[in-house]
């Protein structure tokens, strides 16, 4: 077992950077995630994008059920407000709460513009 460990460089696969990237860009398109969300059995709702696409598959296909995959548009704040609280949802997807950074339990908005700016420097 132990040599299999070692042959499979089990003990640093987080330490390979192709690793590290994919596990970045999974935090950065799924960043309610981590929030303890799954125990309570409820769907999680994923803004449209194509690398939700490529992502699905690395799923269970239990946890893939209870995944809500929505595009922006005028249906989106009522199927939101259905399942979330007004106070909870941002107020870009019809709720009342405006996704302030600050507050220790609130999920930022993503900004996609700044990464790919960081990402065109780096080139």
């Amino acid at each position: 077992m132990i040599q299999w460990r070692i042959d499979n460089n089990v003990d640093s696969i987080l330490e390979d950077a192709p690793t590290l990237s994919r596990m970045d860009l999974l935090r950065k398109v799924l960043p309610g995630a981590p929030h303890g969300y799954t125990k309570a059995h409820r769907p999680l709702y994923i803004k449209k994008s194509g690398l939700i696409r490529v992502m699905k598959h690395w799923f269970d296909p239990v946890t893939k059920a209870k995944i809500v995959v929505i595009k922006k548009g005028s249906g989106t704040s009522t199927l939101l407000l259905q399942h979330i609280d007004s106070d909870q949802l941002p107020h870009e997807y019809g709720g009342s709460c405006n996704s302030c950074s600050t507050a220790p339990n609130c999920i930022p908005v993503y900004d996609w513009g700044k990464d790919t700016a960081d990402d065109e420097q780096e080139e």
